[in-house]
């Protein structure tokens, strides 16, 4: 075969590798949760979360995040959430922002609570734990571990 020929093979393979590479990395995890009720969760810190992050319980999207604001008074992070309807959560359930990758895309992991009672449309998260920032915490491990400050 022509030099000319394996090129443009190993070229047209490689655009084709593209094409898949970039539909796979838009392609969603699961259904989108367009139809649902509407919970809030109030946070002291929901950095890198952003509306249409995804909510999941045991890895499976449950939901998504529709909007995030700033309370003025109480200076928190306000994120509300649209559920599937065929889901109910418990009404002790906590909401975690967990980072999703190297990138620094988040999502919120739900650890459903016990309680016979669930969230109710509107409702509210009994628990929530915000973004955990890891270059603090490793500088809070170094400089703070060994009591000198040194």
């Amino acid at each position: 075969m022509p030099k000319q020929v394996v090129e443009m093979l190993v070229g047209a393979g490689m655009l084709l590798f593209g094409i898949v590479f970039v539909a796979f990395a838009f392609s969603g995890s699961g259904p989108d949760v367009d139809d649902g009720y509407r919970v809030v969760a109030i946070f002291n810190d929901a950095s890198g979360l952003a509306p249409g992050d995804e909510m999941r319980i045991a890895g499976v999207k449950i939901g998504r995040v529709v909007e995030k604001r700033f309370d003025a008074e109480a200076f928190e992070a306000v994120v509300t959430f649209v559920v599937d309807d065929h889901i109910k959560l418990p009404a002790d359930s906590e909401a975690l922002i967990e980072p999703d990758g190297l990138l620094g895309g988040s999502f919120v992991l739900i650890k459903p609570g016990s309680k016979q009672s669930h969230i109710l449309p509107g409702g509210r998260f009994a628990a929530t734990r915000g973004t955990i920032n890891v270059i603090d915490v490793i500088g809070g491990f170094i400089f703070d571990g060994t009591g000198d400050g040194s």
